[in-house]
């Protein structure tokens, strides 16, 4: 943990290139003590990442975010760990670390579905939502959402409704919430035996850049993606086609013709990829 964690803090070094450092010499421990010529010589790292890896010094830092974890009763997954979602493993890309607050039975549930849309839905799109999230109950499944304004919350609000456990996935460190306005849901959802994920340490904010890396998370992590409501273009289409690169099924609510909010669900179920 305690390497996998530093790994993610060199410069340069994606989750791609950490999972090909990790899987070339065993551990990420490794990783640290090889030379930096053998480190070089793996395809896609070169001289200069190589020469970052063995220059990192911010063991302090490392040290922190353990504490902070353990202070805040954070669970930090590696590949190796027993709790890493299952479904993200066999994706190229997966997180070489999450941070996860919340209950590990929620977080590799049998059954799971993550539900996607607009920050500004329609009363039909709310609609939509809670009677999709109310079928669910049946088959106790984990609901996945990103904490957003809109149709996640909808869908983490309704889980709730349903006594069914619903997980957060963030775009920045736990010891946030955003947006702000969402702290007493991310409690309840807490209190409720659902939970907060994240693949960024205690000191990344919500910045811009995180929320597609967190998307590709939302899109893999359960069994299904639903989008509700969506523009033709933006995030949840976007989140859509890489759930369906990652071989979960992808199903979209139909709408008016005419509405733009439906747009890009219409565009989903039209063109066969939902």
């Amino acid at each position: 943990m305690y390497y996998d964690i530093a790994l993610t803090l060199v410069e340069g070094i994606g989750t791609i290139l950490a999972s090909n450092l990790t899987e070339h010499f065993g551990t990420a421990e490794a990783v640290f003590k090889a030379d930096t010529h053998v480190i070089a010589e793996v395809p896609q790292v070169g001289n200069s990442k190589a020469e970052a890896i063995k220059a990192f010094a911010d063991w302090d830092l490392v040290d922190t975010i353990i504490q902070h974890a353990a202070q805040h009763n954070i669970q930090i997954l590696t590949k190796a760990h027993a709790q890493y979602p299952e479904k993200l493993l066999h994706c190229y890309d997966a997180p070489t670390v999450l941070y996860y607050q919340g209950n590990l039975n929620a977080l590799n549930a049998l059954k799971s579905v993550s539900i996607i849309g607009t920050r500004t839905p329609t009363e039909y799109g709310k609609w939509a939502t809670e009677k999709l999230v109310a079928t669910l109950k049946n088959h106790q499944a984990t609901v996945f959402s990103g904490m957003a304004f809109g149709i996640d919350a909808a869908a983490h609000e309704q889980a709730l409704q349903q006594q069914l456990p619903t997980i957060g996935v963030v775009a920045h460190g736990l010891h946030t919430i955003y947006p702000h306005q969402h702290k007493t849901l991310a409690t309840k959802m807490l209190d409720a035996g659902g939970g907060l994920l994240t693949e960024f340490d205690i000191f990344t904010k919500p910045d811009k850049h995180n929320f597609p890396r967190r998307n590709r998370i939302v899109a893999a992590i359960a069994d299904a993606l639903v989008v509700v409501e969506t523009a033709a273009r933006g995030g949840s289409m976007i989140t859509a086609e890489l759930a369906s690169n990652y071989g979960r099924e992808v199903f979209a609510v139909p709408g008016r013709w005419n509405d733009k909010k439906s747009e890009g669900c219409l565009y989903l179920i039209q063109h066969n990829k939902a």
